[in-house]
């Protein structure tokens, strides 16, 4: 059982470097340079909104991608045969408050764009789906934090 346990953390971990090395590049490069400066350049009407946009976007990158970080730790744990442990415990639980953090970066997304009268309906399904999906990891992630300290001890 523990080998099948050490093969799954092993394929997660991964599944969670692919996906983390995809957002870094599409975060921190891809959209705030490339179609960033593409925008602004066909779209002068928008360019004053290219910096309030990148800023958005490393304010919900970089928590996910420490988050991302967290998890690997907690995978690397479970790999290893140590998943009931205190350090586990508390991984877990900061990996739950960046998860909120994000939650909340997105709320503020979709507020924000509602008092400036720019939400679309697309865009305002995508936050309201994105904050469900950010506070259910939360509650899930806070719960399983408490059940691993619960049963450590």
């Amino acid at each position: 059982m523990e080998k099948k346990l050490a093969n799954a953390a092993r394929g997660f971990k991964a599944v969670l470097l692919v996906l983390a090395a995809m957002r870094i590049w599409l975060c921190f490069w891809h959209l705030p340079f490339v179609e960033g400066i593409a925008m602004r350049k066909n779209n002068p009407e928008f360019a004053q909104f290219y910096w309030p946009c990148v800023v958005w976007i490393w304010c919900y990158a970089l928590p996910r991608s420490l988050a991302d970080i967290g998890l690997f730790r907690v995978l690397s744990r479970v790999q290893h045969g140590s998943v009931f442990s205190n350090e586990v415990s508390r991984t877990l639980s900061r990996v739950a408050f960046m998860a909120l953090f994000v939650t909340l970066v997105c709320l503020a997304y979709g507020v924000a764009l509602a008092e400036l009268g720019a939400a679309q309906p697309g865009i305002s399904l995508i936050t309201l789906f994105m904050s469900i999906v950010g506070a259910g990891f939360f509650f899930g992630l806070r719960t399983l934090s408490f059940t691993v300290r619960l049963i450590n001890g």
